[in-house]
């Protein structure tokens, strides 16, 4: 048996050979493909040097298929015809389950929020599925957002300001923001500790360059009348516990809740006054499938 290198073929080749066989005419054959005659005759030629076989009959402007001719247009029309089909299938395939991108803070409780509403979703939508980013900050998350990486982010309103135009927002709770300190700290004996308790604290907030809740915490110290002494950055807000769990003289303002915090080692306070609004950013361009989730988690509030 010879030996073909399909790499040498090329599927346009194929394709050009398939049309010809129909039309038996190299000048109907370019005006439907939109190619010239030229281009036509010289991809018949590469494909009859490349198999060594001849594959049409020219006679004046009459074209036939030889046996040969005959016998490779009655097998490759099956492929060309095999591939259109599953090219198409893979399209409609995409349409019956359209993929959501979801991203959220790796501290939030799947079964509070995400499943509850996934699942809700999925009543409406019986064919989604979804894809989960789960980050430390939600910087990141951010970022993925408007690189097109996720189509949906659960973030705070402090992580999307400035928020670019093309992004639109869901608003869906306030969350209490707390101030925690190390039980060995002198807060610790405490009953209430307010943002004024903490003026001379040293504190240990997250990095401005992976974290806009820095800045959130910076913005409700000087509210109040001061600048906050700040300790360390740490990169992420395990980081940032891990230092008051680590160094009582230090405490830090936490803006996300259901902490896995160790009451026997940690003191925490709510901060009066101080939320954060928790919601959804997606893009105001954003597929059908993003809005009819955002429209979904709408009507599911009460999941929040």
């Amino acid at each position: 048996m010879r030996y073909y290198n399909v790499m040498d073929i090329k599927l346009q080749d194929i394709y050009i050979f398939i049309t010809v066989s129909e039309f038996l005419s190299v000048t109907k054959t370019a005006d439907y493909l939109y190619l010239s005659p030229s281009k036509i005759s010289k991809s018949i030629k590469k494909l009859e040097d490349l198999w060594g076989v001849i594959l049409f009959i020219r006679d004046k402007n009459k074209l036939t298929l030889t046996p040969a001719g005959r016998h490779a247009y009655q097998g490759l029309d099956k492929v060309i015809r095999r591939i259109e089909t599953v090219l198409d299938e893979t399209v409609q395939e995409q349409r019956v389950k359209p993929l959501l991108r979801f991203g959220c803070h790796c501290m939030i409780p799947a079964g509070e929020m995400i499943v509850p509403l996934f699942d809700a979703f999925r009543e409406k939508s019986p064919n989604i599925t979804f894809s989960v980013e789960c980050r430390d900050n939600l910087a990141v998350l951010r970022k993925m957002l408007l690189a097109d990486e996720l189509d949906v982010i659960y973030t705070s309103d402090a992580n999307m300001m400035p928020r670019p135009d093309n992004i639109a927002w869901l608003n869906l709770k306030k969350q209490p923001v707390y101030i925690i300190a190390n039980r060995k700290n002198q807060l610790a004996k405490r009953d209430d500790v307010t943002l004024d308790d903490i003026r001379s604290e040293q504190l240990v907030l997250t990095s401005p360059a992976t974290d806009y809740h820095s800045d959130f915490a910076v913005s409700i110290c000087e509210a109040h009348g001061f600048k906050p002494n700040i300790y360390r950055y740490a990169p992420n807000i395990y980081s940032q516990l891990t230092e008051v769990y680590v160094h009582p003289h230090v405490t830090c303002i936490i803006p996300i809740k259901d902490l896995e915090i160790d009451e026997q080692k940690i003191r925490y306070w709510e901060i009066p006054d101080a939320t954060l609004n928790m919601g959804f950013a997606y893009k105001k361009d954003a597929h059908k499938i993003v809005k009819d989730f955002i429209k979904c988690a709408t009507e599911c509030h009460a999941y929040f």
